[in-house]
């Protein structure tokens, strides 16, 4: 039995109001209470969850168009939309849907990148973000709406300051400058030859760590040439995606820069590559190598996002100078 002001489920026979509004029922009267669930009468958390997920989207789309996905997408509109679910959907229903609309979000993006692992770390990271932040607001929004009894309407006060604080969060505040993450290893492999084994990162055969699987997508071939300035390269990813690189320098045994042309990688909202180096320099009877990336960020604050974007390009930098070594420290030994 469910309480027809609140929906709340009632104590049954052992009392005369439902213990939530405290509303008056009849356990012998089926008039006086519900028999169905909230959840099975869509009626009851139709529009709750409707202006939730508007609430999910619009600042999303919002800082696609502007290429900033900041506070407003990653901790405001999360804790509002819960807020919403529970002011406006019964309690049996806002939990359930505090939970579902995020997984759903999660396997809606999945399905949008075609269920590959690439791109799922940015999901991951969101959907960890989200799902507190939702039932916080929920529950909260919830004790509301038991002190007003039946509160059905959208907080249009609340959902005001939403709107305005999105609009000035996504528009005001500037965009993250770019950002440089460099990576620096050691190869007991003379100059010459750790330059000439040098590889980007579509050109190894070895899978790469479950992070960068989870992060980038899958490297299949690199095309094209790196042998001097202006020269392209063209590298390819499953699903026919793709980054073009222009040769910016190229001083054989010591240095070679790349600039960023073209990206087609999914995460262009999140992430804009702008470039990248390979240093070389003799120390201790090998190579000092320095493997350095130039990227524009989107997405903010920083204190959240900057580490684990570098934990990323770390890692994909050890990937690539791992696999140098590979073919480096063999040639040397053959050479002598």
């Amino acid at each position: 039995m469910y309480c027809l002001n609140c929906d709340s489920r009632l104590p049954g026979l052992s009392g005369a109001a439902c213990r939530q509004c405290h509303a008056a029922y009849d356990h012998r009267d089926p008039s006086t209470y519900h028999t169905t669930g909230p959840i099975l009468r869509p009626s009851t958390w139709a529009p709750g969850v409707v202006v939730a997920v508007l609430i999910l989207v619009l600042p999303y789309l919002v800082g696609v168009a502007s290429e900033q996905l900041g506070v407003a997408v990653f901790f405001i509109s999360p804790a509002v939309a819960g807020y919403v679910l529970g002011v406006m959907t019964p309690p049996t229903a806002t939990f359930f849907f505090a939970f579902t609309l995020p997984v759903v979000g999660l396997l809606v993006s999945a399905f949008l990148i075609g269920f590959e692992a690439t791109g799922m770390f940015c999901l991951l990271i969101m959907l960890a973000i989200a799902l507190p932040l939702i039932g916080v607001g929920a529950l909260f929004g919830n004790r509301l709406r038991r002190r007003k009894l039946r509160r059905t309407k959208i907080p249009l006060d609340v959902f005001a300051w939403w709107l305005v604080a999105t609009l000035v969060l996504q528009w005001a505040v500037p965009a993250p400058d770019p950002v440089a993450v460099e990576t620096t290893t050691w190869i007991d492999a003379p100059r010459a030859t750790v330059w000439d084994h040098l590889q980007f990162y579509e050109e190894i055969e070895r899978e790469p760590p479950w992070l960068l699987r989870l992060g980038l997508p899958i490297p299949v071939r690199a095309d094209g040439s790196k042998a001097a300035p202006g020269h392209r390269s063209v590298c390819r990813y499953r699903g026919g995606l793709y980054l073009v690189k222009e040769m910016e320098a190229v001083e054989p045994g010591r240095r070679l820069a790349f600039r960023v042309v073209e990206q087609n990688l999914h995460f262009e909202h999140d992430v804009t590559l702008l470039g990248g180096s390979f240093q070389l320099a003799d120390e201790a009877g090998g190579t000092r190598l320095t493997i350095r990336t130039r990227y524009r960020p989107h997405c903010s604050p920083a204190w959240l996002w900057r580490p684990l974007e570098a934990w990323v390009l770390h890692t994909l930098h050890e990937h690539v100078a791992a696999a140098i070594e590979r073919r480096a420290i063999p040639a040397a030994i053959a050479r002598h």
